[in-house]
Order: C-alpha cells, then structure tokens, then sequence
C-alpha cells in the first residue's frame, strides 16, 4: 500500500542545493513534459477510436458485399423457380407445384433475412436506378398525358440489397 503521509515539503526544499528559481523552472519543464504526454495520449486515444469505427464500417460494408456476392449467384435459382411455378400453375392442387413453392418461399426468406428484397413495383413511377425498361406500352388510362412514364409490366423482377441494386428489374413502361 502506498505510503499516504505527506512529505515535509520544507525540509526538501532545504536540503536541495538548487535555487528557488531552478525549482520552479524544473517543476515548469515538468508539467510542459506532463502535458505532452497528456496531449499525445489524447491524441492516440482519438486516432484509435477512428480506427475501430472504420474497420466497423469496412466490416459492416465487407458482409454487404459478401451478402450481395451470394444473393447475386442465386437470382438466376429464383428465376428457374418463377418459371417452373409459372408453367405448372395451371394445376394448384399439385403437391410438385406447392413443394417447389415452399422451397422457393424458404429461400426468399433467407435472403429476405440478409437484406434481399425483389423489385416487383408494377404501377409505380420508373426509376432508371431501380428499372430496365425494354418495352414502351400506351398509356391506357395509368398515365395522365405528359406525366411521368410508369411500370405497366415487370417482365422479369429485379432485386436490390439495402442500397445496392444488385439486378434492374426488366420492365414494360407506359407513357
């Protein structure tokens, strides 16, 4: 345990051959040095707290992009299984119909849990980021005359990751 009495000053200072003036420029030498090292300290502490919250931030950005990296080699899956379910959807009591349904749910639901939402925006106005248009439809009714083009038919659905899209969804526009 540390030693708590206090040192008699005085007496230090008596059997000290150097000046009062000596002292008082160590002592000045001392705290510059003190707040020095205090300044450096505050210093390496705030450069390390840059540090974690980049490498949180390249980490966070690093799983996105492995997140996107998957999902985008499992689109063309999910396209197979669209147009499997689309060509037997004649028959809706047929168990191969509701088993390739429920597997084609599940996977969207994994991917839905990592961020993976499809772009099915049928009537909604056309986004050049978010939608590839291929085809020009009349406007029937769904667009006022001059107004913005509009999704009229998604032709294949696209898919986005957070803010990342990862497919356009191909689509016919009305003007």
């Amino acid at each position: 345990m540390a030693d708590e009495t206090v040192p008699d000053w005085d007496r230090l200072a008596d059997d000290d051959a150097r000046t009062p003036g000596q002292l008082l420029a160590a002592l000045d030498a001392t705290e510059r040095s003190r707040d020095d090292y205090l300044e450096s300290l505050q210093r390496k502490q705030a450069e390390f707290e840059n540090f974690r919250k980049r490498m949180q931030v390249q980490g966070q950005a690093q799983r996105v992009a492995g997140h996107a990296d998957v999902a985008g080699r499992i689109l063309e899956v999910l396209d197979d299984f669209d147009r499997t379910i689309a060509s037997i959807a004649d028959d809706v009591d047929d168990p191969v119909l509701t088993g390739i349904s429920l597997v084609r749910d599940k996977l969207m639901k994994a991917l839905g849990e990592v961020g993976l939402e499809r772009v099915d925006d049928r009537g909604a106005p056309f986004d050049p980021n978010r939608h590839e248009a291929v085809q020009q439809v009349p406007g029937d009714g769904i667009v006022e005359p001059g107004g913005e083009p509009v999704v009229a038919e998604v032709l294949r659905p696209g898919y986005v990751l957070g803010p990342r899209v990862l497919r356009a969804a191909m689509v016919a526009v009305a003007q």
